[in-house]
């Protein structure tokens, strides 16, 4: 199976699992403090958004395809050997009723919502490049997938950046966070030929620049 086949059937799946990893993760913060006064989940959302972005090493949690992942504020970014894969989630139609919500002792509302995609790739680069992990973070991830202990993978490495080695013939690109948004540099070294990069984007309706020099992707 493709990474995007896998990435558009995740997010059309189990819904209470998704929440579930929600809950655990947010529950103990907003418990915690000297006041007892829960923060609201709309402040909690702002603070994951703001947080420096990071680039999550795939060690067996994900498709073999994903070398890395960056979550990013109604989405995820996903790096393979060849190709990058943004993925963003938006709101569609009124939410339906979710009789299922017993962890929330009350019967709640499930957001419609639709997922779309798009990849990058760069035309005539290396296969298989060297891609590595740079700047290690100092917070680790752990994943547990289903009732099978074997599938589960703790202390999973974050970065503040990663690097694609030798992309082209002495031309390396780099992927970091500025913020919460995702930048990339390509690094040419003495002798090597900056005409030989060349982007493709499928998936796109169409590519604008704004004002600033800043690349508009349209995606429907």
């Amino acid at each position: 199976m493709l990474l995007s086949d896998i990435l558009v059937s995740a997010w059309a799946g189990n819904y209470a699992k998704r929440l579930l990893i929600f809950m655990v993760i947010v529950m103990p913060i907003a418990f915690s403090g000297a006041s007892g006064a829960a923060i609201s989940g709309r402040a909690q959302m702002e603070k994951l958004r703001l947080q420096p972005l990071a680039f999550t090493a795939n060690r067996g949690q994900w498709s073999n395809q994903a070398r890395f992942r960056a979550g990013i504020y109604g989405g995820a970014i996903w790096f393979a050997d060849n190709a990058v894969y943004y993925q963003f989630i938006r709101p569609i139609g009124p939410a339906r009723s979710n009789s299922q919500s017993v962890l929330l002792h009350n019967r709640s509302e499930i957001p419609r919502q639709e997922s779309l995609l798009f990849k990058t790739s760069l035309e005539g680069a290396c296969p298989d490049p060297l891609v590595i992990g740079e700047d290690e973070m100092d917070y680790k991830c752990n994943y547990f997938h289903g009732n099978d202990s074997n599938l589960w993978r703790t202390d999973v490495p974050n970065y503040e950046s990663i690097l694609y080695n030798n992309i082209y013939d002495g031309i390396d690109m780099r992927f970091h966070g500025n913020g919460e948004k995702l930048e990339y540099d390509f690094l040419i070294r003495p002798g090597a030929d900056p005409s030989l990069i060349k982007i493709r984007f499928d998936g796109a309706s169409s590519l604008r620049t704004d004002s600033s020099g800043e690349l508009i992707v349209a995606t429907g």
